[in-house]
């Protein structure tokens, strides 16, 4: 089932850019995209199919994968400088192709050997379609050794490190709210991984929670009281919908948005190596610190805060017992909202890549509604609505606060600030195409 809808005021009536269906069909059926975007597809979907005991999340091994391709592109271009792998000797001559396609292969095939047999149909398929040769074979060593390097790089980035949890007992303090918690909330060793750009997972940590017995507080809990219920008579069958579709992970909408994306902008074989591990790079920095920072306040749910308002020393707040979100919430501390921290990281990566807020957007979303798969399209003239959408969403799903979601995306664009002043640099004296430039071609 595919449902499109437009945000009144908000999300723009633009044509949808082929997205839906780019989404859902195989990305070489495309005759813009290269082997930048057909890998950058390929290690969305590894990553999605991922066994639990690989410790994968879509934003961290996506973004190791596309910094081996960047850096694998710019040991032979030379017109940015490398990440993490810098390849000393001369490299004038090689297959970019072919150093992508291995250096993603070898990359993935590392991080996530259960989807070894659909990468090894995927990596024969792309060396088949690069004429033989020498550029070729010098294309193949480097990206061997550019994922090589990659890898090492990140061998002890904190992945496989088990990091103890209790959940809280006091007011305020995380608790399940399933009837069958798992033993701990998901991911909770992702709050201590080495980022990739950021100096530390804690360089952006946002000052809190408001205090219980503040009025923010209280204003808080009556929104998402109010609107965030399962039963509410208040939410429009508009937001009621923006909940539900925004129940969808944000680092897999963005996985399963952004080769259609990248592609329509028609870019280069280089640009796109950039755009993909920039924003790789982005969400997955964004994803530390935004679990460096969930996981150190430990803030309980809306679901939680609501049944227990009388014991938050609130005289504002009243509790309700029977309350139950629209939505169903993730088993992971409140604050701050993932889905502020991702969205505020991409929607603000994108502004800066492209030097505009006017960045024409087609999101897809595709969550179970009664059981049934089903797909909702909404279309966006300017990032920041597209923004604002998502933070409402979660408010009316009943899953987070207002400032929550605020603080989240706030944390987002610091991150992707930093990312753009601190990675993926020009090289001096080289003068590729300046995509600032995009939006003046396009307005």
């Amino acid at each position: 089932m595919n449902i499109t809808s437009s945000m009144r005021g908000r999300a723009g009536l633009l044509p949808a850019l082929g997205i839906a269906i780019a989404v859902l069909a195989a990305p070489a059926g495309d005759a813009r995209a290269d082997v930048v975007t057909d890998w950058n597809w390929f290690a969305t979907r590894a990553a999605a199919a991922a066994l639990p005991a690989e410790r994968v999340t879509p934003a961290l091994q996506t973004a190791m994968t596309q910094i081996a391709v960047y850096d694998a592109v710019y040991a032979i271009d030379h017109s940015y400088k490398p990440l993490l792998a810098k390849i000393p000797h001369n490299t004038r001559g090689a297959s970019k192709e072919a150093a992508v396609v291995v250096a993603a292969y070898k990359t993935l095939v590392a991080l996530i050997p259960s989807q070894k047999t659909t990468l090894d149909a995927q990596y024969a398929t792309s060396l088949a379609t690069i004429p033989e040769g020498t550029a070729k074979q010098r294309g193949i060593a480097i990206g061997t050794e550019v994922a090589a390097r990659v890898l090492a790089a990140r061998a002890n980035d904190g992945r496989l490190v088990d990091v103890p949890y209790s959940y809280g007992s006091l007011p305020g303090g995380y608790q399940p709210t399933s009837p069958t918690p798992p033993p701990t909330p998901i991911t909770p060793w992702l709050a201590k991984v080495k980022p990739f750009v950021l100096a530390a997972p804690s360089q952006f940590r946002p000052d809190g929670p408001s205090p219980l017995d503040s009025q923010a507080y209280a204003e808080d809990l009556e929104e998402v009281a109010l609107l965030g219920r399962k039963d509410s008579t208040t939410r429009t069958a508009a937001q009621s919908q923006l909940g539900k579709a925004h129940t969808m992970a944000p680092a897999l909408l963005w996985g399963n948005n952004l080769h259609a994306f990248v592609v329509a902008q028609n870019l280069t074989l280089e640009e796109n190596a950039r755009l993909l591990a920039k924003l790789w790079v982005t969400l997955s920095d964004a994803g530390v610190a935004c679990w460096d920072a969930k996981f150190h306040f430990n803030a309980w749910r809306p679901m939680t805060a609501i049944r227990n308002a009388d014991l938050d020393g609130n005289e504002d707040t009243t509790a309700d017992t029977t309350w139950e979100p629209a939505e169903p919430t993730p088993p992971h501390p409140e604050y701050p909202s993932g889905h502020g921290c991702f969205t505020g990281a991409a929607t603000e990566a994108l502004r800066r890549y492209f030097g505009t807020q006017r960045v024409p957007l087609t999101i897809v979303t595709t969550v179970p509604v009664n059981g049934v798969p089903t797909s909702f399209t909404y279309n966006y003239r300017y990032l920041d609505d597209f923004l604002n959408d998502v933070l409402d969403a979660r408010v009316y799903g009943g899953m987070h606060f207002r400032s929550s979601n605020e603080d989240g995306a706030e944390l987002g664009r610091s991150v992707a600030r930093y990312v753009d002043r601190n990675a993926f640099q020009r090289d001096r004296g080289r003068s590729p195409r300046d995509m600032n430039g995009w939006h003046s071609r396009r307005d």
